[in-house]
C-alpha cells in the first residue's frame, strides 16, 4: 500500500466530511454528558447506566457503520468515488477506519464522558442538601468502571462471558450495517434493518423446529475458557465474512447502481 497515497486520502476524506464530522462527534459527546447528567440528578443506579449508554452506543455504532458510503447514493458520488486516484483497498480501509474502530472509541470516550457527568451532578445536588439516595452507595455513588470491576472480581465467569457477548455483539452489528452501507447506499440503514429483521424470521421457522428435535449428547462439558474461545471464533470469523463480502461488493462499484 502507498502510504503516501493513503495519507493524502485521509486528509481528503477530513477535508471533505469536516462538518458533518465535527457535528457527529460533538453531538454523540453531548448526548452522553447531558443523559449522565440526567442520571446523576435523578440518583440512577449504575447498571441502568449502562443498560441506556451501551442501547445508545448500539444505535450509534450501527447508524454510523450503514453511513460508510454514503456519498455514493447518487450517481455523482459514484463517479466521485470510482475516478479517486486511489486503490480500491485504500477506499475502503478509509472507511472503515472511520466507521468501526475509531466510532467505536468515540462512543467509549462518549461512555467515560458521560459517566463522569453522572458522578459529578450527583455529588453537587449531595452538596446542596438533603439528597439521600434510595439505593445502596454503591449502586450509585461509584463509576461504572468501578462498578464492572468489582463485580468481575465476585463473578468473573459470568460477568466475563457478558463482556464478551456485548463486545462481539457489537462489532458484528457494525460488521452488518457496514456490508448494508455498501449494498444500499440510499437509506441503508432502515433497508439492512429491514432485511434483518425478514431474514431473522426465515432462520428462526427453519431453525427452530430443527433445533427442538435435535438431541446432543455432549461428551464433555466446556469450561469457562472453551465458552470464551467459542464465541471469540465465531465472532470473528462472522466479522471476517462480512467484511470480505463488502470489500467485494465495493470493488465491483460502477456509476450504474446494481444491487450485486
Amino acid at each position: 500500500m502507498d502510504t503516501n497515497t493513503f495519507a493524502l486520502l485521509v486528509k481528503k476524506e477530513l477535508v471533505d466530511n469536516r462538518k458533518p464530522l465535527m457535528l457527529g462527534l460533538t453531538g454523540i459527546w453531548a448526548t452522553y454528558i447531558l443523559l449522565g447528567a440526567f442520571l446523576g440528578y435523578v440518583k440512577s443506579m449504575v447498571p441502568v447506566e449502562l443498560f441506556l449508554f451501551f442501547f445508545f452506543g448500539g444505535m450509534i455504532l450501527t447508524i454510523g457503520a450503514s453511513l460508510a458510503f454514503n456519498n455514493m447514493k447518487s450517481k455523482e458520488g459514484r463517479i466521485n468515488t470510482i475516478i479517486l486516484p486511489a486503490t480500491v483497498s485504500q477506499k475502503f480501509i478509509v472507511r472503515w477506519l472511520a466507521m468501526v474502530p475509531l466510532l467505536m472509541i468515540v462512543v467509549l470516550i462518549g461512555v467515560l464522558l458521560g459517566d463522569w457527568a453522572r458522578i459529578i451532578v450527583y455529588k453537587i445536588m449531595i452538596r446542596m442538601g438533603d439528597y439521600t439516595p434510595a439505593y445502596d452507595s454503591a449502586y450509585v455513588d461509584t463509576t461504572a468502571l468501578a462498578f464492572i470491576s468489582s463485580n468481575y472480581r465476585h463473578e468473573p465467569e459470568g460477568i466475563g462471558i457478558m463482556i464478551t457477548c456485548g463486545v462481539w455483539g457489537a462489532l458484528c452489528s457494525q460488521a452488518i450495517y457496514f456490508l448494508g452501507a455498501v449494498v444500499w447506499p440510499k437509506l441503508s440503514f432502515i433497508k439492512t434493518w429491514a432485511a434483518t429483521q425478514v431474514l431473522g424470521v426465515i432462520l428462526s421457522l427453519f431453525c427452530v423446529p430443527f433445533l427442538m428435535n435435535l438431541k446432543l449428547d455432549f461428551a464433555f462439558d466446556l469450561s469457562y475458557a472453551g465458552v470464551v474461545w467459542i464465541i471469540n471464533i465465531l465472532g470473528l470469523a462472522f466479522c471476517v465474512v462480512l467484511y470480505w463480502l463488502a470489500y467485494e461488493r465495493f470493488k465491483r462499484s460502477e456509476v450504474i447502481y446494481k444491487l450485486f
